[in-house]
């Protein structure tokens, strides 16, 4: 194994150097030892103190940083923070078995992968994260979901900013392995958690944990992060086509036949019978009509939704929790395109199938029929759906960023409580 004295002084034309900080003797090492076995691309140098990991990163170039999941000492936190913070930082893999099996690739300079990743793909990881370190230089963003994977099951008290390309900061306060403190754009709580790990490009600030923090929340991290994961797709059976022989549709008459009978011109009286004319006070049992009519308890739907970019989605609905009712849609006569009670059953086994096998819970559930898709996503912070309707095409870059931004639009100017 090597030891802090063989210090990377800089990458070796083909060779990157990798810093992989844990326990020996551990199945994490054996991922080490694996990277190793790789020496035409890796020089891989191996340490169990944080200490001296921090002093290998300050003195040299290091292309990648592998970190144990579960470290028996704080510090973690701080280290990953020190090397995102340098003007070429690394990116950082952290065996997590808090992070489900998934594929993942190196689109963060933090991710959280399973310890059950194979040698193959951990060597094309790391690859893939060598590569992007000789790119030209660019400031370090971390995807919040995946950060929050990461440090899960650190021992470290931390208080992470996260800050998003629009200037948006939030908050969260992680004690072992909860988050117990978040706050975000004037909100707080789940809510607050709910539209962080919904970025997707932050950079990262690391502060002390204060003492005097009250809590607003109490959620395992695993929970927080995997609040929008993974996409499902449903495919629905293509509507059979209309058959051809179809009457053509009647057109309405541009007069209205006049009926001339026997009685035409007459003129006719009718009158009262003569049994209800008979009747007494004291026998009549009719009801008399109100003064005023009574006002019906009709749900009333919610005020206009926010506007989205034109010619994204010909509809956008929102469906509540519970049994699931359409309580808002936009256009309001598209509703028809709608079943909210089925829409909600159809997430809601999604979901439970995602957490049975471990994909996460579920992102975006897709409805594809014929040349239509109904795409159908939480609202963040709550238990209501948002659906839209693409009148054409399929899902893709451009309606997931927009259902994206839509998701965040309604977390800042929709109610949370479900009804």
């Amino acid at each position: 194994m090597h030891t802090p004295s063989s210090e990377p002084s800089g990458n070796r034309p083909g060779r990157w150097n990798v810093l992989v900080v844990g326990p020996a003797g551990s199945a994490f090492s054996e991922h080490a030892a694996g990277l190793r076995g790789f020496e035409q691309a890796f020089e891989v140098v191996s340490v169990e103190a944080v200490s001296d990991a921090l002093h290998l990163l300050r003195r040299g170039q290091i292309a990648l940083m592998a970190l144990y999941g579960r470290p028996q000492e704080p510090g973690y936190v701080e280290l990953m923070v020190e090397g995102l913070s340098k003007e070429r930082a690394p990116r950082i893999l952290v065996f997590s078995g808090q992070s489900p099996v998934r594929r993942v690739e190196a689109h963060s300079f933090v991710q959280a992968i399973s310890p059950e990743i194979g040698e193959t793909a951990l060597k094309k990881l790391a690859f893939q994260c060598c590569v992007a370190f000789d790119e030209p230089p660019e400031k370090a963003a971390v995807d919040p979901s995946e950060l929050l994977l990461a440090v899960a099951d650190f021992p470290d008290e931390e208080w992470l900013r996260l800050t998003n390309p629009l200037g948006q900061s939030g908050d969260l306060c992680i004690q072992g392995g909860r988050v117990v403190y978040c706050e975000a754009e004037r909100l707080s709580g789940e809510t607050a958690a709910g539209l962080v790990v919904s970025w997707k490009c932050c950079t990262l600030e690391y502060r002390e944990f204060p003492s005097f923090l009250k809590g607003n929340m109490d959620c395992p991290v695993r929970d927080v992060a995997l609040n929008v994961r993974t996409n499902s797709i449903v495919m629905l059976p293509v509507a059979a086509p209309a058959p051809d022989n179809l009457d053509p549709v009647a057109e309405e008459p541009e007069e209205m036949p006049s009926f001339a009978g026997e009685g035409a011109g007459n003129e006719y009286s009718v009158e009262e019978p003569l049994e209800l004319l008979s009747l007494s006070g004291a026998d009549w049992d009719g009801t008399e009509e109100p003064a005023a009519l009574p006002e019906f308890d009709v749900p009333a739907w919610k005020a206009a939704l926010p506007e989205t970019r034109k010619g994204v989605f010909a509809t956008v609905a929102v469906v509540t929790a519970g049994k699931g009712q359409l309580e808002s849609c936009d256009p309001r006569d598209d509703s028809a395109y709608f079943d909210a009670a089925a829409l909600r059953e159809i997430y809601d086994q999604a979901r439970l199938y995602a957490q049975r096998h471990r994909l996460g819970m579920s992102k975006t559930v897709q409805l594809v029929a014929g040349g239509s898709t109904i795409a159908v996503a939480p609202i963040p912070g709550g238990e209501r759906l948002v659906a839209v309707r693409l009148a054409e095409g399929r899902f893709g870059a451009a309606e997931e960023a927009e259902l994206k931004r839509l998701q965040e639009m309604l977390l800042l100017s929709y109610p949370v409580a479900s009804v």
